[in-house]
C-alpha cells in the first residue's frame, strides 16, 4: 500500500465526517440542523480528491488487468459487506416496506444507480461513479494528457448543456438556481449527476498534472488557499440562494468547484504541521472514509425514524459510523488479502 500524501489524508478525513454530518439533518435536530450543509462541495472534494490520487500515483505507469483487479477489490468487498449489513438493519427494524431481492442482486453489481434502485442508501449512487471513474480511468488519464484545457472545457461544456436541456425541456433555458434546486437537479438525473462529478474526477487528475504539494509549502501560502476557500464558500452559498440565471449557474457552479479544491491545497498544507496526534487520528478516519461513506446512511435513517430531533442520535450516527466503518474495513482486508498478494505477484 503507498504511503498517504502528507495532508491529503486530513482532507478526507474532515470532508468523511462532514457528508456525515450533513446527512444528519434528516435527524431534524434543532440548531444543529442549520450546521448540516454543504454536501455539495464535500461530493466534489471527495472526488476530485480520487482523482488527483490517482493521476500522482499512476500518471507514468502502465495499466493493466491487475491494475484494474486491486482497484476493484478495494471497492466490492467493502461495499458488499455494508450491503448486508444494511439489508439486516432493514429488515430488524422493518426501515422499509418495499425490499426486493431482485434490487439486491442488481445492487451488489455496483451499478444499481443506472436502475435508480436506492432501496439501500441514496448514498450508493457513489459507488457507480466509483466504477465509472476507475474503468474510464486510463482513457481519462491519456485525454488529459493530450488535450489538456480542451478536455476540461469539452466536458464543462457538455455538463452545462445537460443541465439547461434538464431545466427546461421545452425551451432549454432559464435554470433554476437556488442551493435546494440545484443540488437536487444534479442528484435527480442520473446523466446529469454522473457527467458533472466524472468532470470533478477529471479536473482532480489535471490539477495533478499540474500541480503538486510541496512539502516545503509556507504557512502562509497554506492560508491564502483556506481563505480562498472560505471566501468563495461564502460567495457560492449566497449567490446559490437567490440567482435565477444560467449566467448564476455557471458561477455557482464555478465557486463550488473552485472553494473545493482551494480547501484541498489549503488544508492539506496546514495539517503538515499540526502535531502527530491529530495527524494520526485523522489518518486513521481517512482509512476507512470509503467505508465511512457506505455504512452512515442506514444509521441516518435508523435514527431518523426512532430518535428524531434529538442530539444523542446525532452522536450514535457518528459512533456507530466509526466502528462499523473500521469492522468493515478490517474484515474485507481479511477476506480479500490472499487475492492481493496473488496479484502482487
Amino acid at each position: 500500500m503507498k504511503k498517504e500524501i502528507p495532508g491529503i489524508a486530513a482532507v478526507r478525513a474532515i470532508a468523511a465526517l462532514l457528508i456525515v454530518n450533513y446527512h444528519t439533518k434528516r435527524l431534524h435536530i434543532p440548531v444543529l440542523g442549520l450546521l448540516a450543509t454543504g454536501g455539495f462541495i464535500l461530493n466534489i472534494i471527495f472526488v476530485g480528491l480520487s482523482g488527483y490520487l490517482l493521476m500522482i500515483r499512476y500518471q507514468h505507469q502502465k495499466i493493466d488487468r491487475s491494475w484494474y483487479q486491486k482497484r476493484l477489490l478495494r471497492i466490492y468487498p467493502s461495499y458488499w459487506l455494508s450491503l448486508i449489513i444494511i439489508l439486516t438493519i432493514t429488515i430488524i427494524f422493518d426501515l422499509s416496506k418495499a425490499i426486493d431481492i431482485s434490487d439486491f442482486l442488481v445492487s451488489l453489481t455496483g451499478f444499481q444507480y443506472f436502475f435508480n434502485i436506492t432501496t439501500f442508501g441514496e448514498q450508493l449512487w457513489f459507488v457507480t461513479l466509483i466504477l465509472v471513474c476507475y474503468i474510464s480511468f486510463d482513457l481519462t488519464r491519456n485525454l488529459v494528457l493530450k488535450y489538456r484545457y480542451g478536455f476540461i472545457l469539452f466536458l464543462f461544456s457538455f455538463f452545462l448543456a445537460l443541465a439547461l436541456i434538464r431545466s427546461n425541456p421545452g425551451s432549454g433555458t432559464n435554470l433554476s438556481l437556488n442551493y435546494g434546486d440545484l443540488y437536487l437537479r444534479i442528484s435527480a438525473a442520473p446523466l446529469l449527476r454522473l457527467t458533472f462529478h466524472y468532470l470533478v474526477f477529471a479536473m482532480g487528475m489535471f490539477v495533478a498534472y499540474h500541480v503538486q504539494f510541496s512539502e516545503e509549502s509556507k504557512d502562509r501560502k497554506n492560508l491564502f488557499w483556506v481563505m480562498i476557500s472560505l471566501l468563495s464558500f461564502v460567495g457560492y452559498f449566497g449567490l446559490s440562494r437567490v440567482a435565477n440565471t444560467a449566467l448564476h449557474n455557471f458561477l455557482v457552479i464555478f465557486l463550488a468547484l473552485i472553494c473545493s479544491y482551494a480547501f484541498i491545497m489549503g488544508i492539506a498544507g496546514l495539517i503538515r504541521s499540526a502535531e502527530s496526534t491529530l495527524n494520526r487520528l485523522l489518518n486513521f478516519i481517512a482509512s476507512i472514509s470509503y467505508e465511512i461513506y457506505l455504512i452512515h446512511f442506514i444509521f441516518v435513517t435508523l435514527f431518523q425514524k426512532y430518535l428524531p430531533g434529538r442530539f444523542t442520535a446525532y452522536l450514535l450516527v457518528f459512533a456507530l459510523s466509526l466502528i462499523s466503518a473500521y469492522l468493515i474495513k478490517t474484515i474485507s482486508s481479511r477476506l480479500s488479502k490472499p487475492f492481493t498478494r496473488f496479484y502482487s505477484l
